[in-house]
């Protein structure tokens, strides 16, 4: 009795260790991939899974994956109180590839041919987190209720590249694509190749882009130089901030890159923030409110 017990303690003490020490190691690679992240989320409790049956013979292996799951999983959700933004994608969503991977491992323990089946499962379920669901999920907590929006913003003044003091210029277009950011913002630059790709897409005189540099963050000489080798210099106005009325006026609350679009000067939409893996949404939505 006493050597079982101890058994046990040994197993819910090494899934708690695993637990925490995993994912504080995994969320501080840098791999910015979610679906990439997920996949490996998974196949490591699958293998740790089988680590412990080995090694914990003598103790069920319903037990061994209730206690390999439970530390990550109240870790997960956790989030719906530290930090809602993270709902869903953290929580539920990878959740559910750390519960595969321990089924997996469970099901391949009791030499059930249902693991294939959940291989295959895990192969179309990590594809299809790849090419959709993620990419969706992240699109939409893209995009943000900004209610409290001046509507004398498209007359506010700015500095262009030769420090005087203009407007946002008028090209006639129906839709404006307004792009705050700041030198350094690798997301900020990330999402300019959306743009460009919406430009080969897209005739330029259908919209007007214009990217509005933070001068809180960057000084008018990181703006200048970022907006002269820019790949987009000679298709977007560059502009730089100086007024901290207009911060007042856009209310963001939210951080970079930050996006406003109009449509017959009436805001639309905004969306704070970028990731890779929403670059299809972002260019599909543009698209599509273009044609």
């Amino acid at each position: 009795m006493g050597t079982s017990l101890k058994r046990y303690t040994t197993m819910i003490l090494a899934a708690a260790a695993f637990g925490f020490v995993f994912t504080a190691i995994l969320y501080n690679l840098g791999i910015q991939q979610f679906a990439v992240k997920y996949m490996l989320i998974g196949a490591s409790y699958f293998l740790f899974y089988l680590f412990l049956a080995k090694w914990l013979k003598e103790i069920n292996q319903y037990h061994i994956a209730i206690s390999l799951a439970i530390v990550p999983f109240l870790i997960d959700a956790s989030t719906v109180i530290t930090n809602p933004a993270l709902v869903p994608l953290r929580f539920p969503f990878s959740t559910t590839f750390l519960l595969i991977g321990i089924v997996s491992g469970l099901v391949l323990i009791k030499k059930s041919s249902a693991f294939y089946g959940l291989l295959l499962f895990f192969l179309i379920y990590s594809f299809l987190s790849w090419k959709y669901f993620i990419p969706s999920i992240i699109f939409t907590d893209q995009i943000v209720d900004n209610k409290k929006l001046d509507p004398s913003i498209l007359s506010t003044r700015f500095l262009d590249l030769n420090r005087d003091t203009v407007g946002i210029g008028s090209s006639g277009s129906e839709i404006i694509f307004m792009e705050l950011f700041f030198v350094g913002c690798a997301p900020c630059e990330k999402k300019e190749e959306m743009f460009l790709e919406l430009y080969k897409r897209t005739p330029s005189q259908k919209f007007q882009t214009v990217f509005i540099c933070e001068g809180r963050i960057s000084s008018f000489e990181q703006f200048k130089q970022y907006a002269r080798e820019s790949k987009l210099k000679n298709k977007v106005q560059f502009l730089y901030n100086f007024d901290s009325s207009f911060n007042e006026k856009i209310q963001n609350e939210y951080g970079f890159p930050y996006e406003l679009v109009f449509k017959n000067n009436q805001l639309i939409r905004t969306f704070s923030g970028y990731n890779d893996e929403s670059f299809e949404n972002h260019l599909t939505y543009r698209v599509s409110l273009l044609k």
